[in-house]
């Protein structure tokens, strides 16, 4: 008798990590990285772990995690005092996050000097990478150790980047960062893109800079804009994703068409502030099932 043939087994897909970074401050790095964990989360149902190495904590304050209160955080983590599976913090089926809180600024100089420093976040990501889809590590706006040992990890970066006058110098500082960790780490780090937020149609200045990044940057930019949207604030202070706090706003349309662009789906053209790309109800129909699936 012949052997019976068997279908081959497809092993999993590692995860993308996917870093959101710049050394310029207030660009909307968090609201970025939340918005993208829980969107990919929660409307996709990938499977996704956001990664807090900010001091601050904003990213895990941004999603009710109480970080006064933390037992271990990613300091432990990197310490390799505990693996990252005891210390993450589940939010709904899909999501799962790794706090952070003001004790990790303690660490940095020991990471800076260490032999490893650099590579323990590489190193404690490395065995989830078959359990998640998508990695979505959250950066403080320095250029620090814990920024190189996001860029040491990852496998794409992601930069926002504001239309303020400011913007383009912090992010060609960036790239001349990114360049030396290709170069002395990780060659395969990519850049999947660089995401204008706070766009304002009604200035002159947010257009003038969309027309310089795009000029500069054509292919690295994302055709997505995030417009300045007093909802995404809101969010934050009610410590939610925006899909949960408001569905029908214009954030939310803005980071769904970003994830539809950033996992190949679409290349949307520029979201003028009257557009409607996603409708009401289909909106709606989103928050309902968010609500479900994050018990909020």
């Amino acid at each position: 008798m012949a052997p019976r043939k068997t279908a081959p087994v497809t092993p999993p897909r590692p995860a993308r990590v996917l870093v959101c970074a710049n050394n310029k401050g207030g660009v909307g790095k968090t609201t970025t990285a939340v918005n993208l964990a829980t969107g990919l989360a929660f409307i996709r149902n990938y499977k996704v772990l956001l990664v807090d190495i900010d001091p601050q904590g904003n990213a895990s304050m941004a999603l009710d995690v109480e970080i006064e209160n933390l037992k271990y955080s990613v300091q432990d983590m990197l310490m390799k005092k505990v693996e990252p599976q005891y210390i993450w913090w589940p939010k709904g089926e899909y999501l799962k996050i790794l706090p952070a809180n003001n004790l990790l600024k303690e660490i940095e100089l020991h990471l800076l000097t260490s032999v490893d420093g650099r590579l323990r976040l590489k190193e404690a990501l490395e065995p989830l990478l078959p359990l998640f889809d998508f990695i979505i590590i959250d950066t403080a706006p320095t250029l620090s150790a814990l920024t190189q040992s996001a860029l040491i990890a990852a496998t794409e970066v992601l930069t926002p980047v504001d239309t303020g006058f400011f913007s383009l110098q912090g992010l060609r500082q960036l790239h001349e960062e990114i360049n030396t960790i290709r170069e002395k780490f990780n060659p395969a780090l990519r850049i999947s893109g660089i995401l204008l937020t706070k766009f304002d149609s009604r200035t002159t200045l947010s257009p003038q800079v969309e027309e310089v990044l795009r000029r500069n940057f054509p292919a690295e930019t994302f055709q997505t804009t995030i417009r300045i949207n007093v909802d995404l604030v809101r969010a934050q202070v009610e410590r939610k994703s925006i899909f949960a706090s408001a569905p029908e706003s214009t954030g939310a349309e803005d980071y769904e068409n970003l994830i539809k662009e950033l996992l190949g789906e679409i290349r949307t053209a520029h979201v003028k502030p009257d557009d409607n790309v996603i409708t009401l109800s289909a909106r709606r129909a989103v928050h309902e099932r968010i609500k479900k699936r994050s018990g909020g």
